[in-house]
């Protein structure tokens, strides 16, 4: 087994004792080639591909020092999320939620969203000037 090329890597490969480590890439979306070069030193880890090994570990060792960072970081993503939504104008809100759609069926569904909103407003608009 190669040395691992960090501190960091080291400490995820020592968290990852009892999973081999082309599951853990396996499971991770990690290409075996790119873990092998990161496993030889040729190849970095990002840090993405890192948090996505991290977050496997959190899920199949879930007492681990590694789920724990993992319980951590996401809480305070979440935290900071839910402050930045309340601080947003809701136009904002709106923008950012149509950005996460993933396909042309969830673009449908949230411009019917809009157009039974936008009827609805017209409706009571004219209500009132009666």
């Amino acid at each position: 087994m190669t040395e691992p090329v960090s501190p960091l890597l080291r400490w995820l490969c020592e968290e990852q004792a009892d999973i081999h480590g082309t599951e853990l890439a396996e499971l991770s979306g990690i290409a075996r080639q790119t873990w092998s070069k990161v496993r030889q030193g040729k190849q970095d880890l990002s840090s993405g591909l890192l948090w996505r090994c991290m977050e496997v570990i959190a899920r199949l060792r879930p007492r681990s020092e590694c789920a724990q960072v993992v319980r951590i970081v996401t809480s305070q993503n979440d935290l900071e999320r839910k402050k930045r939504e309340r601080e947003e104008h809701p136009l904002l809100r709106i923008e950012r939620a149509l950005e996460e759609l993933k396909d042309e069926t969830e673009e449908n569904q949230a411009m019917l969203l809009m157009a039974r909103r936008l009827r609805k407003s017209q409706n009571n608009v004219s209500l009132i000037n009666f």
